[in-house]
């Protein structure tokens, strides 16, 4: 039993090496053969003719996609519904007006009223602050106090200048 797996490694071994020697024998044979072309005789052309020889010896190139769709035909729908009408003008689009700028609301809160024989003062409480202002004066570079009646403080926002109302009705 031994002489026959010995037989058959040998068998096999030399299939294996007489495969692997076919495939590489052929490719070391092969010698490249050079192109034979026979040399074109120039010749006069008549008016009419085609150089056939200048057509033969350029080499065919196909277009690129992108040359494809660059020189494509533009395709328009041929049955496609057609008006006669002009176009409708352009809706010519204005923004809407900014809104107009209003005071903040008034941060202090009149907490009392001090009636004195030259003016009126009011105070003024807010931010864990309290002021004491009479008509004139400004309060925190921002407020002015332009009236003082039964019923409200008539005060100015002087960065925009508009003019509030704060009411003096808890006070009675």
């Amino acid at each position: 039993m031994l002489g026959s797996k010995r037989t058959r490694a040998i068998v096999l071994g030399t299939a294996l090496l007489a495969t692997v020697v076919a495939t590489v024998w052929p490719r070391a044979q092969e010698k490249s053969v050079p192109e034979v072309v026979t040399p074109v005789v120039p010749r006069t052309m008549v008016a009419g003719e085609v150089d056939v020889s200048s057509i033969a010896s350029r080499p065919p190139s196909l277009p690129s996609r992108a040359e494809q769709l660059q020189t494509a035909p533009e395709v328009h729908d041929l049955f496609g519904a057609k008006s006669w009408e002009p176009p409708p003008a352009p809706v010519k689009y204005k923004p809407a007006p900014p809104p107009k700028p209003t005071a903040p609301p008034f941060p202090y809160v009149v907490s009392g009223r001090i009636d004195d024989n030259d003016a009126i003062l009011v105070v003024f409480t807010g931010q864990q602050q309290s002021f004491i202002v009479r008509v004139g004066e400004v309060l925190e570079h921002t407020y002015r106090v332009d009236a003082v009646d039964a019923q409200a403080v008539t005060l100015t926002y002087l960065p925009l200048g508009l003019t509030q109302r704060v009411p003096l009705a808890a006070l009675n």
